[in-house]
């Protein structure tokens, strides 16, 4: 029994970081990525974009990482993004949300990341 009280602080614990910084508590689980989404393009040169015309994000934020992925032999396959990377993904992959922060979120495998940006 003690054992199973101490996977629940420790599972409290990182929940409680992610609500404290972002206003709501959302870990993934096992090779899925929680990315907040890059907000979508308004307008192209001097043209504004009705909804339904607007240009779909394919980049944004790593927020939280789920535990990664296992290898043939059983081996936990740790990811190569962290915390505060700016990705690349798939267009149209995974399962988007939006949470009461009002901001768009995206859940995704880290088989549909393209690849980490490096600014500057």
């Amino acid at each position: 029994m003690p054992k199973k009280a101490g996977k629940q602080q420790r599972a409290s614990k990182r929940k409680a970081k992610t609500a404290s910084k972002y206003g709501f508590s959302l870990e993934p689980i096992g090779d899925r990525i929680l990315i907040e989404l890059d907000p979508a393009v308004d307008k192209v040169g001097k043209i504004f974009l009705p909804d339904n015309a607007k240009e779909k994000p394919q980049k944004g934020t790593v927020i939280a990482l789920g535990t990664g992925w296992r290898d043939v032999d059983g081996n936990l396959v740790p990811f190569k993004a962290v915390v505060g990377d700016r990705i690349l993904v798939v267009k149209h992959s995974g399962f988007e949300i939006e949470l009461s922060d009002g901001k768009q979120y995206q859940i995704i495998q880290e088989s549909d990341v393209l690849g980490i940006i490096h600014e500057g």
